[in-house]
């Protein structure tokens, strides 16, 4: 469905930028290795439990500082009239940076199924040679450019961890789950147990200056966390203070009551005549006619709309 001509994409670009700079360090809290002390036999009976791995004693110790998120942000230079559009995804969170750089180099093979054959070209920034300039943005570890133009832009994006998420867990591990760092690789409960909040602006008045300008149209990621209700209650809260204090002209407020699941997102979109996308949640229209929305979105989400299986090289999200 087309947008609303107050609502079009304007020509330039969504920059996903992270809040504060990661220090250069690997960001798993480690606990000593002490020898422990020498338990009594187990009971006649009784199961040792030994063999299970208990969780850690200190749940802060299991606690990351920070959060490492792989993005993909498409750009789109056919998609409207109004000029280039971006669209942005998450493709994973991290615990560690190491591991995220390493998983950028790859989210577009292991994610989404393509190949760097499938570009006309495909950039990582690990080749750069020391002499060599990056030019896609201090974030970005990967360029793509596929065969229609569109360019695909893998970056980082790092987040205090401000809701406590641990560094390993997966709900269908059940009770016994630890919450412990297992190996460097660990994703912060799991790419699909999590559901992200971004939050995107378009300034129209600004669109006027240099087409390659990045301010008049930026995402943020205001958050993230396991539980899908909780996600669309912290979506609807971004925008409701400035919607209070009468600074929008249009404000949209989807009623996500009864979506426990992503299915149930679709059935909606399909029948609800709600134009501004399925996974968006607020979307609102400053007096001055700058447009704001808040979406929810997830990884799976990200690999239902752009795995190279179910969308070909070329064609445009509907």
């Amino acid at each position: 469905m087309d947008a609303p001509q107050h609502w079009r994409h304007p020509p330039n670009c969504i920059s996903i930028a992270p809040t504060a700079k990661s220090p250069d360090r690997t960001d798993y809290i480690r606990s000593f290795n002490l020898r422990p002390p020498i338990k009594p036999p187990a009971p006649a009976g009784k199961e040792s439990s030994g063999s299970k791995m208990a969780p850690p004693s200190d749940p802060a110790s299991s606690v990351p500082e920070n959060l490492y998120h792989t993005t993909l942000t498409i750009i789109d230079h056919h998609a409207s009239t109004s000029g280039a559009t971006r669209t942005p995804y998450v493709l994973g969170t991290h615990t560690d940076l190491d591991s995220a750089k390493t998983w950028a180099q790859v989210a577009l093979q292991e994610s989404l199924n393509y190949s760097p054959s499938d570009f006309t070209k495909f950039v990582a920034r690990t080749s750069l040679r020391p002499y060599q300039e990056w030019p896609y943005g201090e974030n970005i570890q990967v360029y793509a450019l596929s065969p229609s133009g569109q360019e695909f832009l893998v970056g980082i994006v790092t987040k205090p961890n401000e809701d406590k998420l641990p560094h390993h867990f997966h709900a269908e591990e059940g009770a016994d789950a630890t919450t412990a760092p297992q190996h460097k690789t660990d994703t912060c409960c799991g790419h699909d147990d999590l559901h992200y909040i971004l939050q995107t602006k378009w300034d129209f008045k600004q669109a006027k200056g240099d087409k390659n300008s990045t301010a008049f149209q930026r995402t943020e990621l205001a958050g993230c966390c396991v539980p899908r209700k909780e996600a669309f209650q912290k979506a609807k809260s971004l925008l409701r203070g400035e919607r209070d204090r009468g600074m929008f002209a249009q404000y949209d407020e989807r009623d996500t009551g009864d979506e426990e699941s992503e299915i149930d997102e679709r059935r909606w979109g399909r029948g609800s005549g709600w134009p501004f996308g399925e996974e968006v949640v607020v979307h609102a229209v400053g007096h001055g006619g700058e447009n704001y929305e808040v979406a929810v979105k997830s990884v799976s989400g990200a690999r239902r709309r752009r795995s190279k299986p179910s969308l070909e090289m070329g064609e445009t999200e509907h």
